[in-house]
C-alpha cells in the first residue's frame, strides 16, 4: 500500500511498490489490465472460493461469475467507465474490492 509523507519545504514523498509484479505479489487478489478494453484477466489465491462481481458506480451488478478456474472477463459488452471488481466469498463478505476503468 502506497505510503505518502511531507518532506521539507511541501515536498510529498511517495513510497510506493516499484512495478506491477510489487503489486501483485502483495495481494491475493488483482486485475490486469487497467484501463481494460475488452478481456480484463484475473489473478486470484486458489485457496478462495466465492464470486467476482462487475459493479457499476449506482451499485447494481452487471456481471457475476464463480471464480473457481476463471482466469479472465469479457468487457466488451459494457458501456466506458468506471466499474468495482468484487471479490466475495461464500458467505457473502467482500474480501476485496478494486476499481476499474472500461475504455
Amino acid at each position: 500500500m502506497p505510503h505518502a509523507s511531507f518532506g521539507m519545504k511541501g515536498v510529498i514523498i511517495v513510497d510506493a511498490p516499484n512495478s506491477i509484479e510489487d503489486i501483485r505479489d502483495s495481494s491475493e487478489f488483482s486485475v490486469y489490465p487497467n484501463p481494460v478494453v475488452s478481456v480484463m484477466n484475473l489473478n486470484v489465491s486458489p485457496e478462495f472460493k466465492g464470486k467476482v462481481q462487475l459493479v457499476d458506480l449506482s451499485g447494481k451488478i452487471r456481471l457475476e461469475y464463480n471464480v473457481h478456474g476463471l482466469k479472465s472477463l469479457d468487457l466488451s459488452v459494457l458501456s466506458a467507465g468506471f466499474y468495482f471488481v468484487r471479490f466475495v466469498n461464500t458467505s457473502g463478505d467482500t474480501q476485496r474490492t478494486i476499481r476499474v476503468i472500461k475504455d
